[in-house]
């Protein structure tokens, strides 16, 4: 089994763009610093208020290809139209690639998010440390006895200080039996939550240390 991890920023593919999936996404895009100022549209000055760019981040826009929300500022702003294009590419490309969860035991983590999570366990570097991998994505581990120097966050990771999604692959009543099977109790949900993909089903669980953790579902049999 696996199941990917959601990155925190949402991921826009080409497909999406093209089919309109993540336009919310994209034309959240455009930089509050255009509102009110000159736009172009199908070759016609117009400008766009409050209320469009309201509407262009809640709406899915059906039909949005690269390129149509770059029509709407006038290249001329800096902020806007000028960077549009270079933000669009980077989004396109730019993934989560790894992230850090802080564990107090080995190997009871080591069995849980192999477990129930569905991790693969991969060596990093001299034992006992290990990764998470996640089809793509990784879970970089801090646990006891490694010496990370200074190379951490101001704050560094903590066991049970993490807040993490995960994307189930199938209908949110799986996961919640999955989580029963592995004894594991689901503290919140399900409940409806705003994902990387769009609108989902969730539920809330904690791993052995109390980081709160969470799959969320796409599926629409639900």
């Amino acid at each position: 089994m696996v199941i990917a991890l959601d990155a925190a920023l949402a991921t826009t593919r080409r497909e999406d763009l093209k089919h309109g999936t993540n336009a919310a996404y994209v034309a959240g895009l455009v930089s509050a610093r255009s509102v009110g100022k000159p736009a172009r549209k199908d070759g016609q000055e117009r400008r766009l208020t409050r209320s469009e760019q309201s509407t262009l981040r809640e709406t899915e826009a059906p039909g949005w290809r690269p390129g149509d929300l770059a029509r709407y500022c006038d290249p001329t702003h800096v902020g806007c139209g000028y960077q549009l294009p270079t933000m669009l590419s980077m989004a396109l490309w730019i993934r989560l690639d790894h992230t850090i969860v802080g564990v107090s035991n080995w190997e009871i983590s080591n069995r849980f998010y192999r477990d129930v999570v569905g991790a693969e366990i991969v060596p990093h570097g001299k034992p006992p440390r290990v990764a998470y991998r996640l089809g793509d994505t990784q879970l970089n581990v801090h646990g006891p006895g490694l010496d990370l120097s200074t190379n951490v966050a101001r704050l560094p990771v903590q066991p049970g200080n993490s807040d993490l999604c995960f994307r189930w692959p199938g209908p949110i009543e799986d996961a919640i039996a999955h989580l029963a099977q592995h004894s594991v109790e689901v503290e919140t949900g399900p409940v409806a939550r705003l994902g990387a993909k769009g609108q989902g089903i969730s539920v809330y669980f904690r791993d052995p240390d109390g980081s709160l953790l969470e799959f969320i579902s796409y599926d629409s049999r639900r």
